[in-house]
């Protein structure tokens, strides 16, 4: 894969995980109730979908400057994801599709196509990215979260439910409104 695939994959998936803000560390939490609970609770407001679309307008700082670009998402829950790149008057400058087991990237500025498996993703995340994750990251769904093993904390008015799953741990904060 050269460097204008490996680009486009690092932004996308960069744009995706990386798009929220850090989260605040609290002292003095105690223990309010059972996990069960408090990730039940959790569970019963996801987004779920059949068919997802969706714009967003992403912009990316980095050394070489500052790039704005746009893009269309679609998804097919448990099938497919595509995603079409376009930085502005109508022109899509690439298109990616993400299968369970496949990454494909068409490259229209150097006329390129590129297609692998989800570790290519991994070498510039750290992360194991898998289909299921972008899918949860697209509905805002937890991701790397095991209901089994997290645990519920409550400081104020917050409650936060923690969790971690290979290696990786999960902070959600709930803010009453």
């Amino acid at each position: 894969m050269n460097k204008s695939a490996a680009f486009l994959s690092t932004l996308i998936v960069v744009g995706f995980l990386f798009g929220c803000r850090a989260t605040r560390i609290h002292k003095n939490v105690k223990v309010v109730g059972k996990p069960d609970s408090t990730a039940a609770l959790l569970k019963n407001n996801y987004f779920i979908y059949d068919w997802f679309s969706a714009h967003a307008k992403i912009t990316v700082i980095n050394s070489e400057g500052r790039t704005e670009f746009g893009a269309t998402i679609k998804a097919k829950k448990d099938s497919a994801i595509w995603i079409s790149i376009s930085p502005g008057f109508g022109i899509e400058v690439a298109r990616v599709m993400m299968t369970k087991d496949s990454v494909r990237v068409i490259d229209r500025l150097n006329k390129k196509y590129y297609s692998s498996d989800y570790s290519v993703l991994k070498e510039y995340t750290s992360l194991p990215i898998t289909i299921e994750t972008m899918e949860n990251i697209l509905a805002g769904i937890p991701i790397y979260f095991d209901e089994k093993k997290s645990n519920t904390n409550r400081q104020d008015t917050l409650t936060m439910l923690t969790s971690g799953k290979n290696k990786i741990k999960n902070t959600l904060i709930a803010i009453p409104v």
